[in-house]
């Protein structure tokens, strides 16, 4: 039986986490979607809890062995899903009541829709919760390869007629924890007609011990390789200005790892940007990285 919307949820080993995304679902508003748990060889209660929804959500648990990364799952959901349109939720994060009800409004007019999501740290509690995701302008390949990826992977739903023709999430382990991004400029190779939606309709949990998603070298290396994957589609003068972007955002990334030589170097290549914005936010960030002594008050 066809369903509106297939929500996807790959795991591994976050029993609790599952149940909190679960829940999350139970008290959505619009109520025409299937649940697809695609556990990536969990060896913990994951199977207990998700068997413990079956009287309230149209809920069908995949089990394989353990690949290690969200893409083998999340293919295994989409092929196996029924829904129009595809919906990303990582077993860390968890949606407000309104998130599908929300997102149903757009889907006549665009085949991508995207919104806020809280950032949620534990260690941040008492504050006043950020936000991920931005607002894209037209030209939506252009940006996501100058700019980088802006898109939280569980705010986003896809209509499924575009996920066939883009194909699987690409299963390169170099490609683990930005395969999302990868996936999303793929799309947008097919189709420019993206929605932002600038509400916060979920939560997005930094705080996971687990996340993959934290900044690391190995995680600057993959950025790297999608950058250079996709920008040799742009004119000549973007590149320039794609590489002027992408330097601050590296360099911004080795300063938070202590490698301030690096920061300093990538930041006064972003110095070339023709952005006034990224220029000013380059040379704070060049000052910053000059007195390291300084990064003991930062967050």
């Amino acid at each position: 039986m066809t369903k509106f919307f297939s929500v996807i949820i790959p795991t591994y080993n976050r029993a609790a986490g599952v149940k909190r995304a679960l829940d999350s679902l139970a008290r959505q508003t619009f109520t025409d979607f299937e649940v697809l748990v695609c556990d990536d060889g969990s060896t913990d209660e994951t199977a207990t809890v998700v068997k413990g929804y079956s009287d309230v959500l149209d809920i069908t648990y995949l089990w394989a062995e353990n690949w290690g990364g969200p893409a083998r799952p999340r293919n295994l959901g989409i092929e196996k899903s029924v829904g129009k349109w595809i919906c990303f939720l990582d077993s860390d994060d968890w949606w407000y009541p309104s998130k599908l009800e929300e997102c149903f409004k757009f889907t006549q007019e665009f085949d991508f829709i995207y919104h806020y999501l809280d950032i949620i740290d534990e260690k941040d509690k008492g504050r006043n919760p950020k936000r991920v995701s931005r607002p894209l302008n037209n030209n939506v390949l252009k940006e996501l390869t100058v700019n980088g990826n802006c898109i939280a992977n569980s705010s986003v739903l896809i209509r499924a007629s575009i996920v066939k023709q883009a194909g699987k999430i690409a299963e390169d382990r170099d490609l683990i924890a930005v395969e999302d991004y990868d996936y999303w400029l793929r799309v947008a190779e097919i189709t420019g007609k993206f929605k932002f939606i600038a509400q916060s309709l979920g939560a997005y949990n930094w705080g996971e011990p687990s996340n993959i998603s934290h900044i690391s070298l190995n995680r600057i290396e993959k950025e790297r390789n999608i950058f250079n994957k996709y920008v040799k589609q742009l004119g000549e003068s973007d590149i320039a200005e794609a590489e002027s972007v992408f330097s601050y955002k590296i360099g911004r990334y080795y300063g938070m790892l202590g490698d301030f030589q690096e920061a300093r170097r990538l930041l006064k290549i972003a110095l070339l940007s023709k952005s006034l914005e990224v220029k000013i936010k380059a040379f704070i960030y060049l000052m910053y990285f000059r007195f390291p002594v300084l990064k003991k008050h930062s967050k």
